[in-house]
Formats: C-alpha cells, structure tokens, sequence
C-alpha cells in the first residue's frame, strides 16, 4: 500500500473534479481514456515479459515513478 496510495489519491482527485466539474455526463464520456490508460499499461508489461521469453533475461520492467 505504501508504494500505490499516490496513485489512487490522484484517482480520486481526478475524479472527483471531473465529477464536480463536469456531471455524470462528462464522467462517462472520460471513462474510456482511463481505462484505455490502464490496459496500455498491461499492454507493455505483457510486451516486456515476451522479450523477456525470447531473449532469456529477467528484470525488463516499465519504469515507474515512486
């Protein structure tokens, strides 16, 4: 929990201006691009693990920002 909380304070920040903001209507509408963010993000991770299978080494990750 120590290393993901930024992220989901972010989120919720996130969310909640573009509730406030923006209604339910607008909410919706960003929900794809959010959700498009976090598939990307398995997308790559996937794509490290398959070079990590074809070249024989470990440790290839997605950098993240702590």
């Amino acid at each position: 929990m120590g290393v993901v909380w930024s992220s989901i304070l972010v989120a919720w920040i996130v969310k909640t201006a573009i509730l406030r903001y923006g209604g339910g209507g607008t909410y919706q509408r960003t929900r794809p691009f959010f959700i498009g963010l976090i598939m990307g993000q398995f997308a790559v991770a996937g794509l490290w693990l398959v070079i990590d299978a074809f070249t024989g080494t470990i440790g290839n990750v997605v950098p993240v920002l702590y």
